[in-house]
């Protein structure tokens, strides 16, 4: 099997958040390889191009340790010294070369509910090896439907398997994936590829998550040249409208949500959107278990202040928790630091009457139509 190795001459991307794949570098001609050169550590699966049934690499430089990573995706791409492209053939070739691995953890979330957070400290176990969003598992997920399930479920088999590389230096070995805020409308897909994984599930109260996901928004609108004046209808696909409802993915039945509201989704207003938002991802959850997923539900506050809260979602994962002094540096930091969605980052925020139009909507909802809803810890 051969692989063709490009140095990389030059990378763009407007926003470095997003997914990417090969066309995040400007390439110099290839050298053409054995593929089974990819195996050695210094390779990683940055992403895969499903339609063209193509794995893509990227190498970094000597020492890298992409569980320091607020973001892995972005930590390949500024960091990438040569990309490489195989058939997915050879990715599946790469994963049967590393072996059987433990069944992973896997950590959802609303997103904005501090998953970064708990990644850092998931990494502070020394058991665990903690991927923050990485690139490759949303490629599969989102080429699913071209794929068909069974396929999608071997490559993220294959994908989990190739990415589990820790540095020698690392003392956890056992893999830990925390994903986007979408990836949650396709647990059953995860759930299918990883029988047995431990599954947690963060989510904040609404007010906070509504604030900070505004932000977000007007972040990537400033990134793009754009203003956030508005959602866009529905289905419109323009990279510099990230609508609400589109963000959360096609398993959210958003003309139900629509309904349930009692709006249009195609003309929803910003508070509208977000209102339904904030209640499909904790519908998500209780869709996960109630196809069997046992998930470990987490709110955000009780990850910053809840010791012995946070002390049974790591007993939830068979890992220990971090010691008083490893817990209390992670959270003085800011573990976005280094990106574009940092702190210090400017940005956008909902008026007054937003929040007042969101909160007005999200009482609607029959289960949770109050902003301080609480799940269930544990199933």
């Amino acid at each position: 099997m051969r692989a063709l190795i490009h140095p990389i001459r030059d990378r763009f991307k407007d926003v470095d958040i997003r997914p990417g794949g090969i066309a995040d570098f400007t390439l110099a001609p290839p050298e053409d390889v054995d593929a089974e050169i990819l195996a050695d550590p210094s390779w990683s699966l940055y992403s895969l191009d499903v339609a063209n049934a193509e794995a893509v690499f990227v190498e970094l430089p000597p020492g890298a340790d992409l569980a320091q990573a607020p973001f892995v995706g972005v930590m390949q791409f500024r960091t990438a010294v040569r990309a490489a492209v195989a058939p997915l053939a050879a990715l599946e070739i790469l994963a049967s070369l590393a072996g059987p691995q433990s069944p992973p953890a896997l950590v959802y979330s609303m997103g904005r509910c501090g998953s970064t957070l708990l990644n850092a400290m998931l990494n502070a176990s020394g058991t665990l090896w903690s991927l923050s969003e990485p690139w490759a598992i949303d490629t599969i997920l989102i080429g699913e439907a071209r794929l068909g399930r069974a396929r999608a479920v071997t490559l993220l088999r294959a994908a989990a398997a190739v990415l589990a590389r820790p540095p020698a230096a690392r003392r956890g070995r056992r893999l830990a994936m925390k994903f986007r805020a979408s990836t949650l409308f396709s647990a059953p897909s995860l759930d299918e590829a990883f029988p047995g994984a431990a599954n947690v599930f963060l989510y904040r109260e609404a007010i906070g998550w509504a604030r900070s996901r505004e932000r977000l928004r007007g972040i990537i609108f400033r990134q793009i040249g754009t203003q956030p004046i508005r959602s866009p209808p529905v289905g419109a696909q323009s990279a510099g409208s990230p609508n609400y409802f589109r963000i959360l993915g096609a398993g959210a039945d958003v003309a139900r949500l629509g309904r349930i509201f009692g709006f249009d989704p195609n003309s929803a207003t910003d508070a509208q959107a977000l209102a339904a938002s904030w209640a499909a991802f904790l519908e998500g959850l209780d869709a996960m278990r109630l196809a069997g997923m046992k998930a470990f539900a987490l709110r955000y506050d009780d990850l910053l202040n809840d010791r012995r809260a946070l002390a049974r979602l790591f007993a939830h994962l068979h890992a220990p928790l971090p010691s008083e002094t490893a817990l209390a540096a992670i959270l003085g930091l800011d573990s976005q630091a280094g990106t574009s969605i940092a702190r210090d980052a400017s940005a956008g925020a909902l008026s007054p009457a937003q929040i007042a139009e969101f909160l007005h909507i999200l009482a609607r909802h029959p289960v949770y139509g109050s902003p301080e809803s609480r799940l269930a810890e544990a199933p």
